[in-house]
Protein backbone atom coordinates (compact mmCIF):
# COMPACT_ATOMS: atom_id res chain seq x y z
CA UNK A 1 0.00 0.00 0.00
CA UNK A 2 3.23 2.30 0.53
CA UNK A 3 3.73 5.09 2.94
CA UNK A 4 2.05 8.56 2.89
CA UNK A 5 4.63 10.34 3.12
CA UNK A 6 7.16 8.21 0.35
CA UNK A 7 8.85 5.11 1.18
CA UNK A 8 11.88 7.18 2.77
CA UNK A 9 10.91 6.71 6.56
CA UNK A 10 13.97 8.18 7.38
CA UNK A 11 13.62 12.15 5.46
CA UNK A 12 12.18 13.40 8.49
CA UNK A 13 15.54 13.01 10.08
CA UNK A 14 17.35 13.93 7.23
CA UNK A 15 18.32 10.43 6.47
CA UNK A 16 20.61 10.54 9.57
CA UNK A 17 19.04 8.95 12.73
CA UNK A 18 22.23 9.16 15.12
CA UNK A 19 22.63 13.41 14.85
CA UNK A 20 18.87 13.70 14.18
CA UNK A 21 16.06 12.72 15.99
CA UNK A 22 12.46 13.96 16.77
CA UNK A 23 11.37 12.51 20.23
CA UNK A 24 8.10 14.15 20.57
CA UNK A 25 6.79 14.79 17.40
CA UNK A 26 7.63 18.87 17.75
CA UNK A 27 8.63 21.44 14.83
CA UNK A 28 10.03 23.73 16.06
CA UNK A 29 13.91 24.43 14.38
CA UNK A 30 16.82 26.77 14.23
CA UNK A 31 17.14 27.43 10.89
CA UNK A 32 21.01 28.88 8.77
CA UNK A 33 20.76 29.84 5.20
CA UNK A 34 23.10 31.37 2.86
CA UNK A 35 22.73 35.04 2.48
CA UNK A 36 20.58 37.12 0.57
CA UNK A 37 23.86 39.03 -0.90
CA UNK A 38 25.92 39.13 -4.27
CA UNK A 39 28.73 37.57 -2.24
CA UNK A 40 26.52 35.24 0.00
CA UNK A 41 27.15 31.86 -1.96
CA UNK A 42 31.44 32.87 -1.28
CA UNK A 43 30.39 32.91 2.28
CA UNK A 44 28.39 30.34 2.76
CA UNK A 45 30.43 27.62 0.79
CA UNK A 46 33.81 29.61 0.09
CA UNK A 47 35.73 26.20 -0.57
CA UNK A 48 33.24 24.17 -2.44
CA UNK A 49 33.18 21.95 0.94
CA UNK A 50 29.42 22.64 2.11
CA UNK A 51 31.37 24.24 5.04
CA UNK A 52 29.12 27.04 5.75
CA UNK A 53 31.27 29.88 6.96
CA UNK A 54 29.13 32.43 7.43
CA UNK A 55 25.46 32.63 6.71
CA UNK A 56 21.91 33.82 8.77
CA UNK A 57 20.38 32.27 11.41
CA UNK A 58 16.56 32.39 12.14
CA UNK A 59 13.84 30.22 13.77
CA UNK A 60 11.43 28.33 12.10
CA UNK A 61 8.16 26.57 13.12
CA UNK A 62 6.43 23.89 11.19
CA UNK A 63 2.87 24.52 11.43
CA UNK A 64 1.46 22.33 9.08
CA UNK A 65 1.29 19.64 6.82
CA UNK A 66 3.38 16.61 5.99
CA UNK A 67 5.42 15.38 9.49
CA UNK A 68 2.68 16.87 11.78
CA UNK A 69 -0.04 14.22 12.88
CA UNK A 70 -3.85 15.47 12.31
CA UNK A 71 -3.56 15.81 16.27
CA UNK A 72 -0.87 18.13 16.21
CA UNK A 73 -2.03 20.03 13.39
CA UNK A 74 -5.32 20.74 15.15
CA UNK A 75 -3.64 22.04 18.13
CA UNK A 76 -1.32 24.25 15.86
CA UNK A 77 -4.62 25.15 13.98
CA UNK A 78 -6.51 26.42 17.13
CA UNK A 79 -3.61 28.37 18.75
CA UNK A 80 -2.69 30.43 15.54
CA UNK A 81 -6.03 30.68 15.00
CA UNK A 82 -6.59 32.23 18.49
CA UNK A 83 -3.32 34.80 17.76
CA UNK A 84 -5.00 36.04 14.59
CA UNK A 85 -3.19 33.79 12.03
CA UNK A 86 -4.93 32.74 8.87
CA UNK A 87 -3.84 29.17 6.49
CA UNK A 88 -4.23 30.38 3.21
CA UNK A 89 -3.25 28.62 -0.14
CA UNK A 90 -0.68 31.38 -1.54
CA UNK A 91 2.53 32.35 -0.38
CA UNK A 92 2.09 34.34 2.87
CA UNK A 93 2.41 38.34 2.68
CA UNK A 94 5.97 39.41 4.33
CA UNK A 95 5.05 40.62 7.36
CA UNK A 96 1.75 39.14 7.38
CA UNK A 97 0.05 36.70 9.70
CA UNK A 98 -0.73 34.36 6.92
CA UNK A 99 0.65 31.02 6.49
CA UNK A 100 0.43 27.96 4.91
CA UNK A 101 3.01 24.96 6.24
CA UNK A 102 5.83 27.04 8.00
CA UNK A 103 6.21 30.26 9.55
CA UNK A 104 9.57 31.84 10.53
CA UNK A 105 10.98 34.75 12.93
CA UNK A 106 14.45 36.25 11.71
CA UNK A 107 16.49 39.36 12.77
CA UNK A 108 17.73 41.97 11.11
CA UNK A 109 18.91 45.66 10.49
CA UNK A 110 16.63 48.37 9.31
CA UNK A 111 17.85 48.75 5.85
CA UNK A 112 16.59 45.20 5.29
CA UNK A 113 12.90 46.33 5.62
CA UNK A 114 10.58 46.52 2.87
CA UNK A 115 10.47 50.06 1.06
CA UNK A 116 13.30 51.56 2.93
CA UNK A 117 16.61 52.82 0.90
CA UNK A 118 19.61 50.05 1.07
CA UNK A 119 21.26 52.07 2.95
CA UNK A 120 18.93 53.06 5.41
CA UNK A 121 20.30 53.62 9.15
CA UNK A 122 23.62 52.66 8.11
CA UNK A 123 26.75 54.25 9.46
CA UNK A 124 29.50 51.77 8.25
CA UNK A 125 27.89 49.59 6.01
CA UNK A 126 26.06 46.95 7.75
CA UNK A 127 29.13 46.68 10.40
CA UNK A 128 27.19 49.40 12.29
CA UNK A 129 23.97 50.67 11.83
CA UNK A 130 21.25 52.41 14.04
CA UNK A 131 18.55 49.42 14.87
CA UNK A 132 16.72 46.49 14.14
CA UNK A 133 13.70 44.85 13.44
CA UNK A 134 12.31 41.22 13.64
CA UNK A 135 10.96 39.84 10.30
CA UNK A 136 8.02 37.78 10.12
CA UNK A 137 7.17 35.41 7.15
CA UNK A 138 9.64 36.12 4.77
CA UNK A 139 8.71 33.67 2.38
CA UNK A 140 11.52 33.73 -0.44
CA UNK A 141 14.35 34.49 2.17
CA UNK A 142 13.46 32.24 5.15
CA UNK A 143 10.59 29.94 4.17
CA UNK A 144 11.50 28.71 0.87
CA UNK A 145 15.39 27.46 2.10
CA UNK A 146 13.62 25.56 5.12
CA UNK A 147 10.58 24.81 2.78
CA UNK A 148 12.83 23.13 0.17
CA UNK A 149 16.11 21.65 2.36
CA UNK A 150 18.47 24.34 1.29
CA UNK A 151 18.30 26.04 5.07
CA UNK A 152 20.30 23.25 7.74
CA UNK A 153 18.14 23.06 10.41
CA UNK A 154 18.38 21.92 13.98
CA UNK A 155 15.46 20.71 16.21
CA UNK A 156 14.66 22.85 18.94
CA UNK A 157 14.04 19.65 21.95
CA UNK A 158 10.66 20.09 23.34
CA UNK A 159 8.38 18.23 25.98
CA UNK A 160 4.89 18.43 24.42
CA UNK A 161 3.31 21.17 22.11
CA UNK A 162 2.90 23.46 24.92
CA UNK A 163 6.75 24.31 24.90
CA UNK A 164 6.88 25.03 21.05
CA UNK A 165 3.71 27.12 21.51
CA UNK A 166 5.94 29.33 25.05
CA UNK A 167 8.60 29.57 22.01
CA UNK A 168 6.81 30.66 19.43
CA UNK A 169 4.61 33.74 21.77
CA UNK A 170 8.05 34.62 22.86
CA UNK A 171 9.42 35.15 19.46
CA UNK A 172 6.06 37.30 18.81
CA UNK A 173 7.08 39.04 22.14
CA UNK A 174 10.47 39.95 20.03
CA UNK A 175 8.72 40.83 17.13
CA UNK A 176 6.68 43.90 18.77
CA UNK A 177 9.23 44.94 20.17
CA UNK A 178 11.51 45.01 17.09
CA UNK A 179 13.97 43.41 18.83
CA UNK A 180 15.22 45.88 21.19
CA UNK A 181 14.04 43.54 24.22
CA UNK A 182 17.15 41.31 23.11
CA UNK A 183 19.34 44.23 23.03
CA UNK A 184 17.78 45.73 26.79
CA UNK A 185 19.50 42.64 28.20
CA UNK A 186 22.63 43.77 27.00
CA UNK A 187 22.63 47.29 28.49
CA UNK A 188 21.62 46.21 31.48
CA UNK A 189 25.02 43.95 31.79
CA UNK A 190 27.24 46.76 29.79
CA UNK A 191 29.67 49.09 31.40
CA UNK A 192 28.48 53.22 30.85
CA UNK A 193 30.84 53.49 27.68
CA UNK A 194 28.95 50.89 26.03
CA UNK A 195 25.19 52.18 26.57
CA UNK A 196 26.64 54.58 24.12
CA UNK A 197 25.69 52.37 21.33
CA UNK A 198 22.11 51.46 23.14
CA UNK A 199 22.38 48.12 23.44
CA UNK A 200 24.44 46.80 20.78
CA UNK A 201 27.89 45.23 19.97
CA UNK A 202 29.77 44.04 17.30
CA UNK A 203 29.29 40.69 16.15
CA UNK A 204 28.30 38.76 19.12
CA UNK A 205 24.86 40.60 19.65
CA UNK A 206 23.77 38.68 15.92
CA UNK A 207 21.02 37.54 14.29
CA UNK A 208 22.13 33.71 15.63
CA UNK A 209 22.72 35.40 19.27
CA UNK A 210 19.24 37.03 19.07
CA UNK A 211 17.90 33.55 17.97
CA UNK A 212 19.08 31.67 20.87
CA UNK A 213 18.26 34.61 23.10
CA UNK A 214 14.49 33.79 22.40
CA UNK A 215 15.07 29.99 22.74
CA UNK A 216 17.03 30.75 26.28
CA UNK A 217 14.09 33.33 27.44
CA UNK A 218 11.55 30.24 26.42
CA UNK A 219 13.20 28.10 29.34
CA UNK A 220 14.79 26.09 26.51
CA UNK A 221 18.02 25.07 25.35
CA UNK A 222 20.04 25.43 22.54
CA UNK A 223 20.69 22.82 20.12
CA UNK A 224 24.06 21.80 20.42
CA UNK A 225 24.78 21.06 16.30
CA UNK A 226 23.50 24.74 16.33
CA UNK A 227 26.84 25.87 18.53
CA UNK A 228 28.40 25.78 15.08
CA UNK A 229 26.49 28.50 13.35
CA UNK A 230 28.65 31.26 11.88
CA UNK A 231 31.90 28.97 13.35
CA UNK A 232 29.83 29.59 16.80
CA UNK A 233 29.82 33.94 17.00
CA UNK A 234 27.28 35.08 18.71
CA UNK A 235 25.76 31.59 19.87
CA UNK A 236 28.17 30.72 22.33
CA UNK A 237 30.76 28.27 19.60
CA UNK A 238 34.18 27.74 19.05
CA UNK A 239 34.59 31.70 17.81
CA UNK A 240 32.55 33.14 20.48
CA UNK A 241 35.42 34.84 22.49
CA UNK A 242 37.45 36.07 20.14
CA UNK A 243 34.38 37.88 18.62
CA UNK A 244 33.67 39.67 22.05
CA UNK A 245 37.30 40.84 22.30
CA UNK A 246 36.90 42.00 18.78
CA UNK A 247 33.40 43.54 19.39
CA UNK A 248 34.68 45.47 22.81
CA UNK A 249 37.61 46.73 21.23
CA UNK A 250 35.91 48.27 18.24
CA UNK A 251 33.04 49.77 19.48
CA UNK A 252 35.29 51.42 21.88
CA UNK A 253 37.35 52.70 19.90
CA UNK A 254 34.56 54.06 17.81
CA UNK A 255 32.58 55.40 20.42
CA UNK A 256 35.54 57.30 21.83
CA UNK A 257 36.79 58.70 18.16
CA UNK A 258 32.82 59.88 17.41
CA UNK A 259 31.86 60.65 20.17
CA UNK A 260 28.60 59.84 19.86
CA UNK A 261 25.31 59.92 21.59
CA UNK A 262 22.42 57.58 22.37
CA UNK A 263 20.12 56.23 20.13
CA UNK A 264 16.54 58.34 19.25
CA UNK A 265 15.31 56.29 16.16
CA UNK A 266 13.50 57.48 13.99
CA UNK A 267 10.03 55.88 12.91
CA UNK A 268 10.41 53.66 9.67
CA UNK A 269 8.64 54.87 6.64
CA UNK A 270 7.97 55.11 3.06
CA UNK A 271 11.30 55.40 0.96
CA UNK A 272 13.22 58.95 1.48
CA UNK A 273 17.00 58.86 0.56
CA UNK A 274 17.48 62.15 2.35
CA UNK A 275 17.08 60.37 5.66
CA UNK A 276 19.46 61.87 8.41
CA UNK A 277 22.50 59.65 9.43
CA UNK A 278 24.51 61.90 11.80
CA UNK A 279 22.84 63.34 14.83
CA UNK A 280 20.61 60.65 16.10
CA UNK A 281 23.31 58.15 17.55
CA UNK A 282 23.98 54.33 16.39
CA UNK A 283 23.61 50.90 17.16
CA UNK A 284 26.50 48.35 16.48
CA UNK A 285 25.29 45.63 14.33
CA UNK A 286 27.09 42.42 13.08
CA UNK A 287 27.37 42.02 9.41
CA UNK A 288 26.76 38.38 10.34
CA UNK A 289 22.90 39.80 10.99
CA UNK A 290 22.82 41.75 7.38
CA UNK A 291 20.27 39.06 5.68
Amino acid sequence: MGEKGGQNLYVFIHNNSINYFDPYGQKSYTAYREFDLPFGEKLWNPLDIAAHIAGHVYLAFKVAGEGLTPDEQDAWCKFLSKKGYTKVDHPPVRGSRQYQDWITFSFHPWNVMDNVPNNYGQIVSVLLTKGTFVDLNNFESDITPVMMGEASKNLIETTDIQQEFALFTRAEKSLAAKGQDFGKVFAEQAPAWLKLFNNYGLIKRNCGAWAKYVVSESGLSWPLNSLFYNAGIGVGGPLSIPAKILDTGFTLGYGILNNLGPINPPTPGPVNNNLPINGVGVEVFSWFSSN
